[in-house]
């Protein structure tokens, strides 16, 4: 049985990781070929201004992208004005051949793309375009390129980000996530949905029809997946958002089709990729590291949280249900709650372990003002029986003696503590 493919006029695929980056590296990639993001990307996108932008998304969000571009105010006390927030592209345009199931497909590997957020975190991304497009060519690249290998075709991605990262990139498997977008010609629901399942998940194309019965997905499964994970605005294009993957299907060219690229692609998904890194950092430190001072790691999240989590970038609805669904989608939400969690549990923890130094600091004084009760019968009692205050001369000497002994290993074992 042949799969039921539709015509794709055009067809790009972007992977997209993240990584940490050494500082001192980003002077040296102008020497490599980088360019400053801004002046390398297409005369074209001429959207991508202080005027159009401010339209369309909110100040914040914008100066959290692309802080040159933002408002004219002052930056709102996070990050030193935002001045780790760089972009750079590196050309490419090399071909390349893969086979599958007896065929060959060719892709383009056009630009690298590096994007740098604050706390040495940086988000990378290459595209791919395919001269020929058709199902079998996008599927069969996406599922090569996000193999569980060594893939040779990365070989000179790796060696121009290995200097930026200071070690060998992690970009294999699902480490890479992928924004899809395809062209097609007119089609059924049901074809659309088909192939919308087959791409966004790196299936076989045919695995959503039956075609090949050991990657077809449970009936309950696919519609709930269509469902819950797709957004369908206008009649021309559907979106189908997973958490490792961004597939949009359009049966008409867009009037600006860069849109998808340079504005729902690397200004919203970049944004909820860094968000969504940044919490899975910052929860990991918060169980790994048990020295890390509590003041510094709360620090650290109440300044992310105002800068980049934002319950609302556009004065649009289009952009601002894109980047509600990919929150939705990259489970953002959900860590933001596990780090807010953790938090709660190292200030209940704080807060003990302060009550517990207090009480054992109001008991030394109460046994302290024992000791001084004691040292004043001293005195009365020699007075009034002895009539001398030999013995009590000699009694104070070794009682203080005592007391020096025990408030120095009281300090050392308890209260320093």
């Amino acid at each position: 049985m042949v799969p039921e493919k539709i015509n794709i006029n055009k067809a790009y695929s972007i992977y997209c990781g993240i990584a940490e980056y050494q500082e001192v590296k980003l002077d040296q990639m102008m020497a490599s070929g980088f360019q400053e993001w801004i002046s390398a990307i297409p005369d074209s996108v001429d959207f991508l201004n202080k005027n159009d932008l401010n339209q369309y998304y909110y100040p914040p969000f914008v100066e959290s992208m692309l802080p040159s571009l933002g408002s004219e105010t002052e930056c709102n006390g996070g990050y030193d004005c935002y001045t780790e927030i760089r972009r750079f592209r590196k050309r490419i345009e090399k071909d390349y051949t893969i086979a599958s199931d007896d065929k060959e497909f060719i892709f383009r590997i056009e630009y690298l793309d590096v994007f740098t957020f604050p706390d040495n975190l940086m988000v990378f991304s290459f595209r791919t375009s395919f001269p020929d497009p058709d199902p079998d060519s996008i599927s069969s690249a996406n599922y090569y390129l996000r193999g569980y290998y060594e893939v040779k075709e990365l070989t000179e991605i790796k060696e121009l980000l290995k200097p930026i990262i200071g070690a060998e990139p992690e970009i294999i498997g699902n480490k890479l996530k992928l924004f899809n977008y395809i062209e097609h010609e007119p089609a059924d629901a049901e074809m659309v949905n088909n192939m919308l399942y087959d791409i966004g998940t790196c299936s076989p194309i045919g695995s959503a029809q039956g075609v090949i019965p050991d990657f077809q997905p449970s009936e309950v499964y696919f519609k709930n997946l269509i469902r819950n994970n797709s957004i369908e605005v206008f009649k021309t294009w559907k979106v189908l958002c997973l958490f490792d993957s961004f597939t949009v299907v359009l049966n008409k060219p867009p009037h600006h089709h860069e849109i998808w690229e340079y504005s729902y692609f690397s200004l919203i998904y970049v944004h909820t990729i860094y968000v969504k890194y940044f919490l899975y950092r910052l929860n990991n430190k918060f169980h790994k590291q048990n020295k890390y001072k509590l003041e510094g790691l709360v620090e650290e999240f109440n300044q992310f949280d105002h800068i980049y989590n934002l319950n609302s970038i556009s004065h649009n609805f289009l952009p601002q249900k894109l980047y509600d669904q990919l929150r939705c989608s990259l489970e953002i939400e959900e860590e933001m709650q596990i780090m807010r969690n953790n938090l709660d549990i190292a200030n209940q923890r704080a807060y003990k372990k302060r009550n517990v130094r207090l009480s054992r600091i109001l008991s030394f004084i109460a046994f302290l003002t024992i000791i001084t009760t004691i040292l004043d019968g001293s005195v009365y009692i020699n007075k009034v029986v002895f009539e001398t205050n030999i013995n009590y001369v000699f009694a104070t000497s070794i009682l203080s003696g005592v007391i020096i002994i025990f408030l120095i290993i009281y300090y050392k074992l308890y209260v320093k503590q």
